[in-house]
């Protein structure tokens, strides 16, 4: 296998796993942030895996809104970047370590070997019986 090949394989690999830790960034810091406006308590815990959810969601509400008024462009990108970021600070200001329980090593590695398979089957082919392809 040359190094060509092998750059071929890895690089899309590479930029879609990244594009996806992008979004879990950005889903992460809104959710965070709704989580703050909405619920007095500390929401730190429990939330480090329903945040990103809220987060999609509110970005959906939030870009629906948006196109109301003005075009999708990279000035909502701006606007949904600075709400996460200001979700993350609120969030890593208020707490001094998460409480997260630690994943076994061999759960770590099924899902680094799941999110690898997972973004393969992403960069695939398309195949779809009824599709002009």
């Amino acid at each position: 296998m040359s190094q060509h090949t092998v750059l071929s394989l890895a690089l899309p690999l590479a930029e879609v796993l990244l594009a996806w830790l992008g979004l879990w960034i950005l889903f992460g810091g809104l959710g965070y942030g709704i989580l703050r406006a909405v619920c007095s308590c500390r929401p730190e815990g429990r939330a480090a895996c329903t945040a990103p959810w809220l987060g999609y969601g509110g970005v959906v509400l939030f870009l629906q809104i948006w196109h109301l008024f003005l075009a999708i462009d990279w000035r909502a990108l701006v606007a949904l970047s600075a709400l996460s970021l200001a979700g993350w600070l609120t969030t890593l200001g208020a707490c001094s370590r998460p409480t997260r329980p630690r994943l076994p090593l061999a759960a770590r590695i099924l899902v680094a070997v799941a999110l690898l398979w997972l973004a393969d089957r992403a960069i695939g082919p398309y195949i779809s019986y009824d599709g002009a392809n």
